[in-house]
């Protein structure tokens, strides 16, 4: 039997979250709708240490418990031992956003009665009540796709759109950041995230966000600031060394809501298809985002405030890590010019909500 909405439930609600950033925001507006079903719930998010921090800007969760995602041969003892954590806090019900067989394994060696998730391969025997996934529920955005898991559960109300609400002491180590590592009072504030977690052939090509970054100093006095994990850091030398090493370098320098915090200082965000993209857009800020290998339709940022840069090949979008057809068109046909233009749309559209977070 599905589990029933109980309005006046008091248990315990576990959450396994997404395992990318991106896809983590994404989910926020299905959290909101499990706390909308059961109000008086304590609700805990299972979620991978490196991405943890993300959920203490969702009020509506009560508990994280990060882990440590292992590979090789301690990949069977951490998913032991983060099964036994978990049972030892006694949870009523699961709710499983990835489709991952570990993840539902966990939940089952945990003893968790009631455990809901999406059906692929052979993890439906460790679920309760499974979803199965079909054409039509892949191929709406992904924030649509994670609140179809809740029709199991009941009615929910859902937010329009994921929202961060970003700690003070984030934005206070924010504010104390660009003033040690600003080098210009320019007029705007520009981010870029030239890098990409999953794969090089979502990335628009380093020489144009490097040629790009140099017009937007020069031209129309934008300040430049650097986002990205650590491997992003050699990208983020190529572009800062065309600007005589003038913008704000926050390549592998900040936990997720730091650079949350950093992304609410910016006027505009220009982006490939990443975490930082959804990060951007949950705080408000506008963004510009390049596609090529991915589909803009499952994963295009959220909001008013989005502007989507893309010139469709007959092989995108392919999905791949790196592009098969070797020359990467998709990004090539992106031009300097089409992105700066829509950069300066924004920054004309969106003047008068510039620089939520001041810097003194």
């Amino acid at each position: 039997m599905p589990v029933q909405p109980r309005f006046q439930y008091t248990g315990k609600i576990l959450i396994v979250s997404a395992s990318w950033l991106g896809d983590a925001i994404i989910t926020i507006p299905t959290i909101y709708g499990i706390r909308s079903i059961f109000p008086k719930a304590h609700i805990a998010v299972l979620v991978k240490q490196a991405i943890a921090d993300i959920f203490r800007g969702v009020p509506v969760i009560d508990e994280i418990i990060p882990y440590h995602k292992k590979s090789g041969v301690e990949k069977i003892s951490a998913l032991v031992s983060t099964s036994q954590t978990i049972k030892k806090k006694a949870f009523d019900l699961a709710v499983l956003f990835p489709r991952s067989v570990r993840t539902a394994l966990i939940c089952f060696l945990a003893r968790i009665p009631s455990r809901i998730g999406f059906v692929s391969s052979i993890r439906g025997m460790f679920l309760t009540e499974g979803l199965q996934t079909d054409r039509d529920i892949c191929s709406v955005h992904q924030v649509h796709y994670y609140k179809k898991l809740l029709t199991i559960l009941g009615e929910a109300q859902f937010p329009e759109l994921p929202l961060l609400i970003v700690p003070d002491d984030d934005k206070k180590w924010a504010r104390e950041f660009l003033r040690s590592e600003s080098k210009s009072r320019s007029s705007f504030t520009v981010g870029f995230n030239p890098g990409s977690t999953y794969g090089e052939a979502k990335q628009w090509l380093p020489e144009r966000f490097a040629e790009l970054a140099g017009r937007l100093h020069l031209k129309h006095d934008c300040e430049i600031i650097l986002f990205g994990d650590s491997a992003t850091g050699s990208l983020a030398k190529k572009i800062n060394s065309g600007l005589d090493n003038r913008a704000v370098d926050a390549t592998g320098k900040t936990s997720v809501l730091q650079l949350s915090a950093l992304l609410e200082c910016c006027d505009v965000l220009v982006t490939n298809d990443t975490g930082p993209m959804h990060a951007g857009c949950a705080v408000g800020t506008p963004v510009v985002a390049v596609f090529g290998s991915t589909n803009p339709v499952t994963t295009s940022p959220l909001g008013p405030d989005s502007l989507i840069i893309r010139n469709k090949m007959p092989c995108s979008p392919c999905h791949k890590r790196k592009c098969p057809e070797v020359q990467h068109r998709c990004m090539l046909e992106v031009s300097v010019d089409d992105v700066e233009n829509a950069v300066l749309k924004q920054l004309e559209i969106n003047s008068g909500k510039r620089c939520r977070i001041e810097r003194n």
